[in-house]
């Protein structure tokens, strides 16, 4: 439950910044929950990888997390934002194009999380050098979030949606 701060994160799809998130998480002591992916191979594998549940059934999302990153393609975050509630949770996406509001159907507090990088599969990064653009519907919602990312990089920018898509 949203409390403010970030104590349990469940992260929402299992691609290459999913995983690349989830292996920085688990460096920082940060603890993931909960992996959810609709395929389960990915999904499986990059919970198993980081010590965290799996489940590809929407339904069994963990509720109780104080922080869900969807971690998809801008593609799909309309459809997910359509059978997603989580209204106690800090809900964010990870687009530099997409609107924060299209996560409002999900939750009450609600952001954005862009890290400014192209992830590669194989390739080691380091988070502490890439910026990372915030954006909250709240003033709370942004502390708690300049206050997460921070964790990972003290290259935090507050950017609102037009501004990251310039950006972009």
């Amino acid at each position: 439950m949203y409390t403010g701060e970030v104590n349990e994160i469940v992260i929402i799809g299992a691609g290459r910044l999913a995983a690349h998130l989830g292996k920085a998480f688990l460096r920082q002591g940060m603890k993931v929950v909960q992996v959810y992916n609709r395929t389960p191979g990915r999904g499986r594998d990059l919970a198993n990888r980081i010590g965290a549940g799996f489940t590809s059934e929407i339904p069994e999302i963990y509720l109780q997390a104080d922080l869900y990153i969807l971690a998809v393609s801008d593609s799909v975050l309309g459809e997910l934002a359509s059978r997603l509630t989580l209204k106690n949770g800090l809900v964010v996406h990870t687009s530099g194009t997409v609107e924060m509001d299209i996560l409002s159907p999900i939750s009450e507090n609600i952001g954005v999380f862009y890290p400014v990088q192209t992830f590669s599969q194989n390739r080691r990064v380091n988070f502490q050098t890439i910026p990372v653009c915030i954006e909250g519907n709240s003033d709370s919602t942004l502390h708690t979030l300049s206050d997460f990312a921070n964790k990972l990089t003290n290259r935090v920018y507050i950017l609102d949606s037009d501004q990251r898509r310039l950006l972009h």
